[in-house]
């Protein structure tokens, strides 16, 4: 079958149709044929590329554009560092070195020279020994004495006081109204003095004591 194409474009059976062209209007004016169907959309060498994205709206309260990249990979702010949803900055930079603080109400003894100390072996086999300083010393369960045992649920928050003075070299103790006394070689005892090797019981801990020797 012997092919032709119109100037429209159309391919018809020329022994059929001659020079005539069945598609094209009769009438004698020339329409030009529109191959390209028409979806209601730009050709794609016309339209932008944020026509054919999908866009994929933020969870209630995400911010829609960050300070530099998109609201979901993140991306960097002022200082150059990248950011991600939710992360804030921090208020201060950490500053180089190693900070160690000091617990709250846990008392210190700077400029307070050592003089003896209460060794127990309650809670450990091997020992732990408890400093004391001049001056006064308070023991109990709270975090506020300079000798603090929280571990002890019989003993008071402060339970008794240990006051030592250079001036005559003595160790003398006060029980501070504890609710279960203080003993002193096991007899209960409100207040005195201390010997090198006494032994304390204060609630379920007892207590060794042992006296520096002052020297000169």
């Amino acid at each position: 079958m012997p092919k032709k194409t119109c100037p429209n474009g159309h391919i018809y059976d020329s022994n059929i149709y001659g020079d005539e062209c069945p598609l094209c209007p009769k009438d004698g004016n020339s329409t030009q044929f529109n191959s390209k169907q028409d979806f209601g959309m730009p050709p794609f060498d016309q339209a932008p590329d944020s026509a054919y994205r999908t866009r994929v709206a933020p969870p209630a309260g995400m911010p829609q554009q960050g300070a530099m990249g998109s609201p979901v990979m993140g991306g960097m702010d002022a200082a150059g560092e990248t950011r991600f949803p939710g992360q804030q900055q921090s208020a201060q930079r950490p500053v180089n070195g190693t900070i160690i603080r000091q617990p709250k109400g846990v008392p210190t003894a700077q400029g307070r020279k050592l003089v003896g100390f209460l060794v127990t072996y309650n809670r450990d086999p091997l020992g732990k020994s408890y400093n004391i300083y001049e001056g006064k010393n308070f023991i109990g369960r709270d975090r506020s004495c300079d000798i603090c045992v929280p571990e002890d649920k019989q003993m008071s928050g402060r339970h008794m006081s240990l006051l030592y003075r250079n001036v005559d070299n003595k160790f003398k103790y006060r029980d501070e109204q504890s609710s279960n006394g203080t003993f002193v070689n096991k007899e209960l005892s409100d207040e005195g003095e201390l010997k090198n090797y006494d032994i304390i019981r204060l609630g379920s801990t007892v207590f060794i004591f042992i006296a520096i020797p002052q020297i000169g």
